[in-house]
């Protein structure tokens, strides 16, 4: 049984099952592969079978001293690199620093404090497409303090940035609510929207979504809070955090707060909390059961960390803990809660920051293309996609062909698209053209030839049969002889008859067939 006699639903469920690297490397195959792998509604499928049923990644972005420029793909399990992807643009200052990631999207943004947030870079390593923002509805000033976010709106099936602009001066006097900004993929424009009084956060990044918003612990608030941003209703909200324990006792004290450490996370699609204490080095894991009560939250384990500083980053599907070093920055962690056994690799260079990933078809240009298009820069891919339309081209092209296979080294995929649609464009311009002209030519024959020939001058005749010489034969020429050849063999045919019959011959005009008539 071949892959056509199969049913849609069951070839395409096949397809869901593969990995990014496979499906993109189909989409060469033919045009309803392509045209399926395409699909959002394939796209959704195949996102939401790996996100449930594999563990995510992490991505791995190295930091300005280490001099890369490119980003590794981490297994959680082992931490062992699967793949690596040259970043594809230059940052403008520097180096880059996440700022969020969903659905296998990226967004980045420049390092240096002061220009943090002015270019957001949308990118998608799988596929190798990005998109640069560098708009925006307000004015930077230079003691600005922005905050980013980047979620989904699963309303209307959009990926979306929001922007806050905190004005230092203005904002701690209590003058100045922040300017907020919305950036839509679907509609590529920034809005601005009415955010009213918003707290001010911990980090520049609200990376931790969860529910279809992203979050950040608020700024010196008691009692303590959480900051979130809803992409659907496009609104801020917030989050009661549990009280603290110190001692075993639950404790509320300005003199504490150097004693702990706190980060988001998010544990199997709900809102997790990591309380580390300094002076133990317990890290508590605490989680939200039930979104937006206060009271659903649950301590579910405690991590012994004697002899580092480590920060959780996600769960595996197995329940153990990925866990980052916040002193040297170059080590990773693994930690089984049951038995608190802690499995650190240490990384080849500092990073700039580690995220939870997965491997998807999602555009970060929106519409229906996924995979092809204007910013496909995979590497082993375009070679394999070229070659296999120059292959495909029909025999006749046989002299465009052999031009192509040294010439297409220099050219994108997109400009042998291109290229081959004008040769293709201009052979069958070229075609049309002869037609026309043989036809045009042709019946320009037949109407000389319906007329009574006047040059009968024997001593430019060949064969003896009147007809003129030419000493440059062309196509017209040659068409003119076979017509007027045939004319003088009918003749001399009907001469011939008359005279066996010793009959007369009447002298009615000899009919002349038509040069496509005869055969």
């Amino acid at each position: 049984m071949v892959l056509n006699d199969l049913p849609n639903e069951i070839f395409i469920n096949i397809l869901t099952r593969l990995p990014v690297k496979t499906l993109i490397q189909f989409t060469a195959v033919c045009k309803s592969w392509c045209f399926i792998i395409n699909d959002p509604h394939f796209i959704t499928t195949h996102l939401n079978r790996f996100t449930l049923n594999r563990d995510c990644r992490l991505v791995h972005l190295p930091s300005v001293s280490s001099g890369e420029r490119s980003c590794s793909v981490l297994s959680v399990n082992s931490f062992d690199q699967l793949a690596d992807h040259k970043i594809p643009f230059n940052p403008e200052f520097d180096t880059f620093r996440i700022a969020g990631s969903v659905s296998g999207l990226l967004c980045l943004t420049d390092y240096r404090f002061q220009y943090y947030g002015k270019n957001l870079y949308l990118w998608n390593p799988s596929v190798h497409k990005f998109r640069i923002l560098r708009d925006s509805c307000f004015s930077r000033k230079p003691d600005t303090f922005v905050v980013l976010g980047f979620g989904f709106d699963s309303r209307t099936k959009d990926y979306k940035v929001v922007r806050v602009f905190y004005d230092f001066n203005l904002y701690f006097s209590g003058g100045k609510v922040p300017d907020v900004e919305v950036y839509s993929i679907n509609t590529g424009v920034w809005r601005k929207i009415g955010g009213g009084w918003i707290d001010f956060p911990d980090e520049q990044s609200l990376n931790v979504f969860v529910n279809g918003a992203v979050h950040g612990r608020c700024s010196k608030r008691r009692p303590e809070r959480i900051m979130s941003f809803d992409f659907q209703e496009e609104r801020f909200g917030e989050i009661m955090l549990p009280e603290r324990e110190l001692d075993g006792e639950r404790s509320n004290l300005k003199d504490s707060i150097g004693a702990f450490k706190e980060a988001l996370g998010e544990m199997k699609g709900s809102l997790a909390l990591f309380r580390w204490y300094t002076q133990s080095r317990n890290c508590q894991v605490w989680v939200m059961e039930e979104y937006g009560a206060v009271e659903s939250w649950s301590k579910l384990f405690t991590i012994v960390v004697r002899d580092r500083i480590f920060q959780p980053i996600c769960f595996t599907k197995d329940g153990e803990v990925v866990m980052q070093e916040t002193e040297d920055g170059r080590r990773l962690a693994l930690c089984d809660v049951k038995s608190q056994v802690l499995n650190s690799v240490r990384l080849d260079n500092r990073y700039a920051g580690v995220i939870t990933f997965v491997e998807s078809l999602v555009s970060p240009g929106g519409g229906r293309s996924a995979i092809l298009g204007h910013r496909t820069h995979q590497r082993g891919l375009e070679p394999f996609v070229t070659g296999s339309l120059i292959e495909k081209l029909p025999e006749s092209w046989l002299d465009y062909k052999s031009m192509m296979k040294h010439k297409k080294k220099d050219m994108t995929l997109e400009d042998v698209i291109m290229h081959i649609q004008i040769e293709e464009k201009n052979r069958s311009r070229e075609k049309d053209a002869k037609a026309k002209e043989f036809i045009f030519k042709t019946n320009l024959i037949e109407e000389r030839h319906d007329k009574p020939h006047e040059n009968h001058n024997r001593k430019n005749n060949r064969f003896g049969l009147g007809l003129p010489m030419d000493k440059n034969p062309n196509l017209i020429t040659l068409s003119r002889k076979i017509v007027m050849l045939k004319r003088k063999v009918i003749d001399l045919f009907a001469a011939n008859q008359a005279t066996m019959s010793h009959s007369t011959v009447s002298k009615k005009k000899v009919t002349i067939v038509p040069l496509r008539e005869l055969t």
